[in-house]
Formats: structure tokens, C-alpha cells, sequence
């Protein structure tokens, strides 16, 4: 049974969240990326859209030596990104599940509803990955969501997944993540005895079709 239609509330503290997260500059202070083995300076830069003298500024480095745990801090992240520099993949693993309710305009009698991202049938406990390059911008919980998580992509660009399990998320705000790094594992769902992944794609702030996150 598809979970019933949201009220208009929990939508609109999405929106109020978003505005308020994504209208921040991120600076060097308030964003990390952990170095993995096989990173030097220029792929990091390359990945995330900055520059290796702004990675050196921002972490008092004189020369190119990095190593594997480091954890450095970045400023102007994703500030060279555009909408083509974005590649998505699907937030879940394995084959999507049944949509138990899809993006756009929902008709509950006769009243119509419009909702903001998709409702994919996934078992509890199952694993969710990063649909691209971002930085954790918000995990928490909100009311007829669950624990959720917000990515921001840049170039305008962010994703709202969830519920997750609060036993079992593994980034934090602030974190920089690849794409495919796992995030945490699906919790209890909030609406139906059905599990499931709400998966929201969001551009300039306003909901779009997630259907390129499906692939």
C-alpha cells in the first residue's frame, strides 16, 4: 500500500531548510574531505571544482605531500561546477524497488497534492550511497520524514534522501563525499508499514524530476 499523501507542513520545512543551508557559503572551516589512498592535490581539486593553491591556503601546505587520513579543509568547494560537470548515479544499491509513490502532481479524492520527490520501495537496513560528488549539509531529524540527509552537489544542485537508520549513519555534517560513498543504511519507515527511500532532487531550491538519479 503506497504511503499516504504528506501534508503540506513537512514539504514546506524542506524548503525553509534548503533555503537556509544552501543560501551559506561554505568555507574551509565548516567542510572536510579525508584523503584517500592513491589522492594527490590535483584530483581532489579536480573532483570537488577548486584549486590546488586554494587546498594549499586552506591547509597551510607548502608542497604537494599528502597522505591517506588526512583530513583537509576546503574552501570555494564545487565553485567551478557546472550542471555537465555533475555525473549521478542511483542513491541505492542493487535494482530500484516498486515506486510506491512517484514525483509530481498526486490526486487523494479530489484533492491534488504535489509531491516533491519519489517513494521507492527498499527493505529496511539496506545500504544508501552518495548519487554524486557533495558535501553533508544536514543530517536530522524532521517531522513526516524521519532522519533524513541533504547533499549539496553545487552548481545549484541538492539531494534530500532518507529515513535513515540512526544507528547506522556513517557521515556527519560538513563531510565531503564522493559519489558512491556510503551514507548510513534506510530505518524504520515514517508513513506506511512499507519500507522505503524517499529520494528528492532539488535544483536552485525548487524539486525537479529525480528520474536522472534512477539509473
Amino acid at each position: 500500500m503506497p504511503p499516504t499523501t504528506r501534508p503540506f507542513r513537512p514539504a514546506l520545512i524542506i524548503v525553509i531548510l534548503l533555503t537556509a543551508l544552501l543560501s551559506t557559503t561554505a568555507t574551509a572551516d565548516d567542510t572536510y574531505y579525508t584523503v584517500r589512498q592513491g589522492d594527490y592535490l590535483f584530483r581532489i581539486a579536480e573532483r570537488f571544482g577548486t584549486s590546488i593553491a586554494q587546498l594549499k591556503r586552506d591547509n597551510g601546505l607548502t608542497g604537494d605531500l599528502i597522505y591517506p587520513e588526512q583530513k583537509l579543509r576546503i574552501s570555494g568547494l564545487f565553485s567551478r561546477f557546472t550542471s555537465a560537470d555533475i555525473v549521478w548515479r542511483s542513491p541505492y544499491a542493487g535494482r530500484a524497488g516498486e515506486t510506491l509513490r512517484p514525483f509530481g502532481n498526486l490526486a487523494n479524492g479530489s484533492v491534488t497534492t504535489r509531491h516533491s520527490g519519489l517513494d521507492m520501495a527498499y527493505p529496511r537496513s539496506s545500504r544508501i550511497t552518495a548519487p554524486a560528488h557533495g558535501v553533508i549539509r544536514y543530517v536530522g531529524e524532521q517531522d513526516g520524514y524521519g532522519l533524513l540527509m541533504i547533499l549539496d552537489h553545487g552548481a545549484d544542485y541538492a539531494t534530500v534522501l532518507g529515513p535513515f537508520d540512526a544507528q547506522h549513519v556513517y557521515v556527519e555534517s560538513g563531510q565531503i563525499v564522493t559519489r558512491g560513498d556510503g551514507l548510513g543504511l534506510t530505518g524504520a519507515p515514517v508513513e506506511t508499514g512499507r519500507p522505503y527511500l524517499h529520494i528528492e532532487l532539488r535544483h536552485k531550491n525548487e524539486a525537479v524530476d529525480p528520474a536522472r538519479l534512477m539509473r
